[in-house]
């Protein structure tokens, strides 16, 4: 890129045409090297080994609090998972008792009418 730039270079003499053939330069060197087979292989696997070190750091980390006796991050996404389970349990349990109320209210409105008419 530097060399492809200092040939262009050579020819200009403005301060402002200097710095725009640097930056079409090095946005052209940018661009190829961006699109090419290696640099995404390469981006792969920095991403895939970081993923693979944070795995591994996990597992140390879910090992020291173990040893500790402190709660693992398994054993807290464990109780979240039934947390939730129990509050959906919960506001399924509270529209029951609600549909029930409304049955039991409608029945006594059925009875008052009836009550009154035997007399």
């Amino acid at each position: 890129a530097s060399r492809k730039a200092a040939l262009k270079m050579a020819e200009i003499k403005d301060d402002e045409k200097a710095r725009k053939v640097w930056i079409d330069v090095f946005e052209q060197e940018f661009n190829e090297l961006f699109r090419s087979q290696r640099f995404g292989n390469i981006v792969n696997n920095i991403i895939t080994s970081y993923a693979d070190l944070l795995k591994c750091m996990a597992s140390i980390v879910e090992a020291y609090f173990k040893e500790l006796g402190l709660p693992t991050r398994s054993e807290m996404d464990s109780v979240y998972r039934e947390m939730v389970k129990m509050k959906r349990d919960i506001a399924n349990l509270t529209e029951e008792v609600k549909m029930l109320r409304e049955m039991i209210e409608r029945r006594r409105d059925e009875e008052i009418p009836n009550t009154s008419l035997a007399k």
